[in-house]
């Protein structure tokens, strides 16, 4: 039996390798993400969904643009009048009008959930948009989480598993929104706001995009092979 294969730096050797391979392409990957190939677009009502997207271009040196809505919607009657708008999936006045995403390969919306339904600002974005031949990951934000039912089974209460079922779907319709643009969604994360403060939300949301940039890298890896 051939000793070498038994030897201890072999296996030293095989691991550090495996682990500069995994380091180059990780890097790669992020390289890939270069100012002018990659876009944040967002929308924001709080303020929050704009930290969210701050921290994402910056940790990927990407682009930004702000969709701003032409109705007001501050305060408590913004709240339930962007609920409202959002439930019966009206439309509105933003600006700009319309995202000249020829220019760019990859795209990340950033997005607050209204009513459990993508912003209507978004919403109108996506309506129009044309993504085609662009990767598109969506990132949306609310107070809790997207998935907090989703661990009840078939056994819970009834109002537990209509929550569940609810948010499912309308989870799924905004992936659909999403599609309708023609874009290929490669990924969706949910970061909770609750309690946090900016900083805080900075924090989650790069934590967030390693293991996102982590997940597309092995995506790749995979695809290579």
């Amino acid at each position: 039996m051939n000793k070498t294969l038994h030897h201890p730096n072999f296996f030293s050797k095989c691991f550090y390798l495996v682990v500069a391979l995994l380091i180059i392409l990780f890097i790669s990957f992020e390289q890939s993400y270069a100012a002018g190939d990659t876009v944040v677009v967002y929308y924001s009502r709080t303020g929050k969904s704009e930290v969210v997207a701050k921290a994402i271009a910056d940790h990927i040196n990407a682009d930004i643009i702000q969709i701003k809505d032409a109705r007001e919607r501050s305060g408590f009657w913004g709240f339930i009048i962007a609920a409202y708008d959002s439930q019966m999936e009206h439309y509105t006045k933003i600006e700009p009008a319309a995202v000249d995403f020829s220019l760019y390969k990859d795209v990340y919306l950033v997005s607050p959930i209204w009513n459990w339904k993508l912003s209507v600002p978004m919403r109108t974005l996506l309506h129009t948009a044309n993504l085609e031949g662009k990767k598109m990951n969506m990132v949306t934000t609310a107070n809790i989480d997207i998935k907090k039912y989703e661990c009840f089974g078939e056994d819970a209460p009834f109002i537990k598993k209509f929550l569940r079922n609810y948010l499912r779907d309308n989870r799924k319709g905004m992936l659909s929104l999403a599609k309708s643009s023609k874009a290929d969604i490669v990924g969706h994360f949910h970061i909770a706001t609750e309690g946090l403060s900016a900083e805080q939300i900075e924090a989650v949301t790069n934590d967030k995009m390693l293991k996102s940039v982590a997940a597309n890298t092995t995506a790749a890896m995979a695809g290579r092979n």
